[in-house]
């Protein structure tokens, strides 16, 4: 027996799909609206060792 080819989904079948599952979506935000983000550098580590009791992380089994 030979499996079943499998056709591509339509976008009308897609939309129908995402609908079931999602219910109807929000209105779509107005670029007025929206907000910039802005990029930043990550945060520095600490230098200090996990094993060092002077380190804030330390818990003393390392």
């Amino acid at each position: 027996m030979e499996p079943e080819s499998i056709t591509p989904m339509t976008d009308d079948e897609a939309e129908l799909f995402r609908f079931i599952r999602y219910g109807q979506l929000p209105d779509r935000v107005p670029p007025n609206k929206m907000v910039e983000t802005v990029e930043t550098s990550a945060p520095r580590e600490d230098p200090v060792p996990y094993t060092d009791p002077g380190s804030p992380y330390y818990h003393g089994n390392a």
